[in-house]
Formats: structure tokens, sequence, C-alpha cells
């Protein structure tokens, strides 16, 4: 009697073990999912970021030489003593 109830708190033993077990690996399974997600979503952020800036650099770099050439031309023409 006493080692059939040993024997059953034993399995019911092994049984949580089992559980206690697998919940952690399924938490830790989540938890690298979660990170590699994590991962991905700041990289993304991150590249959404600097082409950003790419494309306010292109512009701002674009209407700067367009301005610069404008002045170029006008003191050249100034130079050249011509109506510009």
């Amino acid at each position: 009697m006493i080692k059939s109830l040993n024997s059953d708190k034993q399995k019911q033993l092994k049984a949580t073990k089992k559980t206690k077990n697998q919940i952690l690996s399924e938490l830790s399974l989540k938890n690298l999912i979660f990170s590699i997600y994590f991962s991905f979503a700041i990289a993304d952020s991150i590249a959404k970021y600097i082409m950003n800036n790419q494309k306010l650099a292109q512009e701002r770099f674009s209407q700067t030489l367009y301005a610069n050439l404008s002045i170029d031309a006008y003191l050249i023409c100034q130079l050249g003593q011509r109506e510009c």
C-alpha cells in the first residue's frame, strides 16, 4: 500500500516536472522568437531612418547645388557685363 502511494506520488512528480520543463522550454522558445522579431523591428526602423535621412540629404544637396550654380551663373554674367 505504501509502495503504491509512493509510486503514485513519484508518477505525479515526474508529470509535474515534465510539464515544468515543457513550460520552461516553451517560454524560452517564445522569448527567442520575440527577441528575433524585436531585432528585426529595430533593424527595420534603423533602415527607414537612414533612408529618410538619405533622401533629405539628397534634397538639400540638390537645392544647395542649384543655388550655388545659380549664383555662379549670375556672377559670370556680371563679370561679362551682360544682362542676366
